[in-house]
């Protein structure tokens, strides 16, 4: 039996003082905790709340302490660990940077920063003789990322815990790598033990109605990423906002360029003969492509394999995420040299926002992204789904998990294979929905009055119970 005295639960405070007001943090986890930020505003946080926190914890900025954290000097100094394989797992973050102010900057210069932070974790880790880490989410900050792969370096096991594809259901994946637990699934019968409410949520996915169809966004309502955007109409709608937030101004003007930019690149879908491959672009910096994307957290090197390697009379549609547009969201990750390296690329257009996604996952043969929802929408409408990332539904039979040009080839084999045979039209997700739903668990109900982030922390911590306790899962 595991030694739960030796888990390490890496979430955030918000999540701890939930766990806290909601039955107490789980038995046997006894080791430590670890959060985002730093331990005395973590410990100002916990008092302002009337909370008390009885285990140790610690901020994983005090990891970057050179005299290590507080508490770090009991610990014995264990041997040097080698920082270059875990450095070298960070190229994403000195790709892009997620908060460009922040204080440990994702940059070659701040190397040495980071080793003082991979050698504190380990030092912190070894003492503390730590066996299993559950993360309640991917780590993506800079910071938890390093931690997280300083345990993988240690073969300590590191449980994700997250959504599955079904997004009213949870599972626990194994690794950064965000492995689906394929392992555990058994050889269900097609059509056998498929909850109602996994039933109703792939017949939502299939509805033609747009707006309830749209998997990961809540219908979007905003203004942005419509033809009728002014600079007039958009300071108007941020009204008094503006004298609270002056410098929005300058995020609307850049906004606003960048629209009228994409909107000129845009083109009109090819006929109907003609094969397309539709890529729907993240919004950026997020964990869904840093680190999730891999090395394509830049999604041109994504478009570019695609063009490379799909034959001459295809064509790729490229659409902008919505998000992107939205008035209260930075502008990070996008200028004008970004849509016209990507417009540059042989094969590609840009198609516009208005095109809505359930049409333009009909219209093609293959729908690709780097770990998006909507290629699970796309499987869901019996389109053969391309990801660059480590995305849930990767295991999927009708998904490819790509990085060269060889897999995007044999997408395109499938993809001409199943519209030829006509058997596009009957591929059939029971098999792969029983699955899903024997590894996993559906979201807590709360019968309180509460928010889709209280049910998220509630799910949680029935999952962290769950772990803990030796069910399966």
């Amino acid at each position: 039996m595991i030694n739960n005295k030796r888990t390490l639960l890496l979430t955030s405070v918000e999540h701890i003082l939930f766990m806290i007001r909601n039955g107490g943090l789980p038995e046997g986890l006894e080791a430590m905790v670890l959060t985002p930020g730093g331990r005395i505003s973590i410990s100002k946080t916990l008092k302002q709340k009337g909370v008390r926190l009885d285990i140790p914890y610690w901020g994983v900025e005090d990891l970057a302490k050179i005299g290590g954290p507080l508490g770090l000097e009991t610990f014995p100094e264990p041997p040097i660990l080698n920082a270059d394989p875990i450095l070298n797992k960070c190229l994403p973050f000195f790709l892009i940077d997620r908060k460009t102010k922040w204080r440990i900057r994702s940059n070659f210069l701040n190397a040495n920063r980071m080793n003082v932070i991979i050698q504190n974790s380990n030092r912190l880790l070894v003492g503390l003789g730590i066996t299993r880490i559950i993360s309640c989410s991917t780590p993506h900050e800079l910071l938890t990322y390093l931690f997280a792969r300083v345990a993988e370096e240690l073969k300590i096991k590191t449980v994700i815990l997250d959504k599955t594809p079904l997004l009213h259901r949870y599972w626990a994946l194994s690794s950064l790598d965000n492995v689906p637990p394929t392992a555990l699934i058994p050889q269900i019968n097609s059509g056998v033990g498929i909850s109602a409410r996994t039933q109703e949520f792939i017949g939502k996915l299939r509805s033609d109605i747009s707006a309830d169809s749209e998997i990961g966004l809540k219908a979007q309502k905003s203004i942005y990423g419509r033809s009728s955007m002014s600079l007039i109409g958009e300071l108007r709608r941020d009204g008094l906002s503006l004298f609270r937030y002056p410098w929005r101004v300058v995020s609307i003007i850049n906004k606003l360029r960048l629209f009228r930019l994409y909107s000129e690149l845009t083109k009109p879908l090819p006929p109907s003969k003609v094969k397309i491959i539709s890529f729907f672009l993240h919004y950026q910096p997020e964990r869904t492509t840093l680190p999730e994307g891999r090395i394509f957290v830049m999604q041109q090197l994504a478009i570019q394999i695609l063009s490379d390697a799909i034959p001459n009379d295809w064509r790729i549609c490229v659409r902008e995420h919505p998000s992107t547009w939205l008035r209260r969201l930075p502008l990070t990750c996008r200028d004008s040299y970004f849509y016209r390296s990507i417009a540059a690329i042989p094969k590609v257009q840009f198609v516009s926002n208005e095109i809505p996604t359930n049409e333009l996952v009909d219209r093609s043969s293959i729908v690709s992204t780097i770990t998006g929802k909507v290629g699970f929408q796309a499987l869901a409408r019996c389109r053969i789904a391309i990801v660059f990332g480590t995305a849930g539904y990767r295991d999927h039979p009708g998904c490819v998990y790509a990085s060269t040009h060889e897999d995007v080839r044999r997408a395109v084999i499938l993809a001409d294979e199943l519209i030829s045979s006509g058997a596009i039209a009957n591929v059939d997700m029971n098999n792969y929905l029983s699955a899903v739903e024997s590894v996993s668990i559906e979201e807590s109900s709360l019968k309180i009055p509460h928010t889709a982030y209280e049910i998220r922390l509630a799910t949680m911590q029935s999952l962290i119970n769950i772990i803990l306790s030796h069910q399966k899962i």
